[in-house]
């Protein structure tokens, strides 16, 4: 079911999805960096860290599955 709610999203509700998407991404990072400032993690460190967060990397996988869906309607 929720395959076939997908193929009816109209380009802008897929839009509006990979923005809210890139936002909670971008919050997470924010919060990543702000906490290793907090225990002085060097930044190098941290950008590892958050390549392999598993939330992250859910997101990104969303956005690219949406992002493919996006070019299939166009």
């Amino acid at each position: 079911m929720l395959d076939q709610q997908k193929r009816n999203c109209s380009p802008e509700e897929i839009e509006q999805a990979i923005t809210e998407l890139e936002r909670y991404r971008e919050r997470i990072v924010n919060d990543l960096f702000q906490s290793a400032r907090r225990v002085d993690v060097s930044h190098k460190a941290t950008m590892a860290n958050i390549g392999k967060n598993p939330e992250i990397l859910r997101i990104d996988a969303e956005i690219e599955k949406l992002q493919e869906q996006q070019s299939q309607l166009r």
